[in-house]
């Protein structure tokens, strides 16, 4: 049977297609996806158990040593160690400090003031790294001066809740539950010192 001039137009037609569009491959590349870069640099992820290095010159038997988790959090471009066990005093202002983790140590450092509160958590950055660092204590483990107890009693209920306390008070329903600050904070000295 012999090709009609139909047929022979429609392969006219697609040999024409398939010269004119010739099939080239193109080698696999993944998206990636940029939703915006922080508006400051933010610090590189710390290596597994590195502590600040710390160096104020205070002499080290008179600082208070503060066992911190293993890994740090991020807080905006500085890294944020958490307490892991009571210090032997309460952390306040001036406070000369040092970090341990098991058998690390951070050096001799100085509470600056606090960085941020929280419900039942006080951040105090601290003095004497040449990086940005700060150490999340309890509220209950913190001392605060007239300043800082009244921004922490005043503004307690829009305070965030989060982080929840402290694994040893968690059990504390009086922490959890309540709506006004439970936490009570000892007066300066120098108000009594004062009279007032």
């Amino acid at each position: 049977m012999a090709p009609t001039s139909d047929n022979a137009s429609q392969k006219q037609v697609q040999s024409r297609r398939i010269k004119q569009r010739p099939r080239t491959t193109k080698p696999w590349t993944p998206t990636v996806l940029k939703f915006g870069s922080p508006l400051l640099p933010l610090p590189p992820p710390p290596p597994s158990i590195i502590l600040p290095s710390l160096q104020s010159p205070i002499n080290p038997s008179k600082a208070t040593t503060i066992d911190v988790e293993n890994h740090p959090e991020r807080r905006g471009t500085s890294w944020t160690w958490i307490v892991r066990t009571r210090p032997a005093c309460q952390i306040s202002r001036g406070l000369p400090i040092i970090l341990t983790s098991g058998n690390l140590r951070s050096g001799v450092g100085r509470i600056r003031g606090v960085a941020e509160f929280r419900r039942h958590w006080i951040t105090w950055s601290i003095d004497g790294s040449p990086d940005d660092c700060d150490v999340r204590v309890p509220t209950s483990w913190s001392s605060l001066d007239d300043r800082d107890r009244n921004i922490h009693t005043r503004l307690y209920r829009i305070l965030s809740p989060s982080p929840l306390p402290h694994p040893l008070l968690i059990n504390d329903s009086v922490l959890l539950e309540s709506q006004e600050t439970p936490y009570e904070f000892e007066s300066d000295t120098s108000d009594d010192e004062d009279g007032s």
